[in-house]
């Protein structure tokens, strides 16, 4: 006899009558319920948001109002370009925010160039410009101080080096004796 020989046609009608029951209720915890898998939220860019102002909070940074553009470089002359930015400093904690809409630019030269054109008219209104000959002075700057810091790095080794005393003696002829 095999199991469902036994069971009655009553109890299996019951038994399915329950299961599609419990179906539409489909709850997730409880006594006599189905363990169902909960669905995970995943955290939206909203909340990195919120938690980057309450970081920028403590450090007291605070608005930077004005700026329509702003440029990261980077050493392969490739960068970030902001449109009307939305910019937090805290220049005592050397710390500067900028968040918004974000294009990544692979040659910023014809940018600057044209940059460089509307100076002449932002001269008139007495704003800063930026032009591809600071950004090449800005460049060589940032290599000789790498270079000098480099340099000095590699004097303290040595230095540190110098302090370890060359060994005269042989230990294992004197532990002999």
């Amino acid at each position: 006899m095999t199991m469902e020989e036994e069971v009655s046609p009553a109890v299996a009608a019951a038994r399915a009558k329950l299961r599609e029951r419990l179906q539409q209720t489909q709850q997730l915890g409880g006594k006599g319920t189905a363990r169902r898998k909960a669905a995970k939220s995943h955290r939206s860019a909203a909340g990195e948001d919120k938690r980057l102002q309450q970081a920028a909070k403590r450090v007291g940074a605070a608005a930077v109002f004005g700026i329509e553009e702003a440029y990261l470089l980077r050493k392969d002359a490739t960068g970030l370009f902001f449109k009307s930015p939305k910019v937090l400093a805290a220049p005592a904690a050397n710390t500067y925010i900028l968040s918004g809409a974000v294009e990544e630019k692979q040659q910023l030269e014809p940018l600057l160039h044209a940059r460089g054109a509307a100076a002449a008219a932002a001269a008139a209104a007495d704003a800063p410009a930026v032009t591809s000959e600071m950004l090449k002075h800005l460049q060589q700057q940032v290599q000789k101080f790498s270079k000098q810091n480099q340099q000095q790095q590699q004097q303290q080794q040595q230095q540190t080096d110098d302090d370890v005393p060359d060994l005269v003696q042989n230990f294992e002829e004197v532990s002999k004796q």
